[in-house]
């Protein structure tokens, strides 16, 4: 490879990842089609590799570390905990359930490797490319856009106590950097070894780059202006606290009184805000959340009907039967069944 008259003997991946930082800093200067299809190459068709360090730059940059005022006192971040119970799987496409609304108690992180796609978070479409990412934060209500073409998208989900950190990348279409590109190959790595070390590096490997997003995030928040931005960010924040609140008190009855008093607002105005956001009405959001936390309980437990019936917040097992089959199309003892079977 030659630069200015100079050679370099560089090997095959070395070579691509220098290509790929190039590309990473034309895609964010110039955004076109072409740059974005030229990624996805470097992204999907050959493993990513460590950035290399000019040892030069590294010399010039420590040199300018000022001395410690004390040195027993360093810099420490109370808010950031590292991710737990990590679990990566590739999806190369998706079934119909995937086109209803779901919800879960995990943090999800899809990676859009190729393919484009979209999903309905909260009510709110994202769209998003090769080499993006979107963050799925617990007790979101979800559903994907199928492609009709293949799709190549990773997913890692994972726990971790709600933090400060992590709010940049609430409800944002993420760019993965070139270093995040790294860090995700060598966490697909990871979770293929049995190297002793392997959870040791798959939760600082999460960390470190859930930590590169959440920059990324927040520089583009900067970049937002328009009241019209602010507005929209206020209003699915406020279908976040809805969820929250809902999720907290599946089991009970809900009035609609006491959820608007909840997050601030008249019953009138949340009814409103929540038709604008998700198209239909605030009651029959809450038992289409109450329908699907009962999907995932009859699926996941082995509890009585008349248990889950109780548990998502219906008055009696034939209120809940009637509403799941005028939701989902079957009895709860069917879908139990049949999703058994398949």
């Amino acid at each position: 490879m030659g630069l200015g008259g100079c050679r370099f003997n560089l090997n095959l991946h070395e070579s691509i990842y220098i290509i790929s930082v190039l590309l990473d800093q034309i895609h964010y200067l110039l955004g076109t089609d072409l740059i974005n299809k030229l990624t996805i190459l470097t992204m999907t068709e050959v493993p990513f590799t460590t950035p290399l360090l000019n040892a030069d730059k590294l010399l010039e940059i420590s040199a300018s570390i000022p001395e410690p005022n004390d040195y027993f006192l360093g810099e420490s971040d109370d808010s950031a905990v590292l991710p737990i119970n990590i679990l990566l799987f590739n999806r190369r496409s998706l079934s119909d359930a995937h086109r209803h609304d779901n919800v879960h108690h995990r943090y999800v992180l899809l990676c859009c490797l190729a393919t484009d796609g979209c999903v309905f978070i909260d009510g709110v479409i994202h769209h998003y490319k090769s080499g993006q990412a979107v963050l799925i934060f617990p007790d979101q209500l979800h559903h994907f856009v199928i492609p009709d073409e293949e799709i190549n998208w990773l997913f890692i989900s994972f726990d971790l106590p709600k933090t400060r950190w992590l709010q940049p990348m609430l409800n944002q279409v993420l760019h993965i950097c070139a270093w995040g590109k790294a860090f995700l190959y060598h966490l697909v790595e990871d979770s293929l070894s049995n190297h002793p070390l392997k959870v040791n590096g798959l939760t600082h490997g999460l960390g470190y780059l859930l930590s590169l997003l959440a920059k990324g995030a927040n520089h583009q928040k900067a970049q937002m202006i328009g009241s019209s931005a602010i507005q929209q960010n206020r209003s699915i924040k406020i279908m976040h606290q809805v969820n929250n609140f809902i999720y907290a008190n599946i089991s009970k009855s809900i009035a609609i009184d006491e959820l608007a008093l909840e997050v601030g607002l008249s019953a009138s105005h949340l009814r409103r805000i929540v038709f604008e956001q998700i198209g239909i009405g605030l009651g029959l959001y809450i038992r289409r959340i109450r329908i699907n936390f009962a999907k995932n309980k009859l699926l996941e437990t082995d509890y009585s009907i008349k248990h889950i019936a109780y548990d998502c917040g219906f008055n009696s097992p034939q209120s809940f039967a009637r509403a799941f089959r005028m939701t989902v199309g079957q009895s709860p003892y069917e879908y139990r069944t049949v999703c058994a079977k398949n």
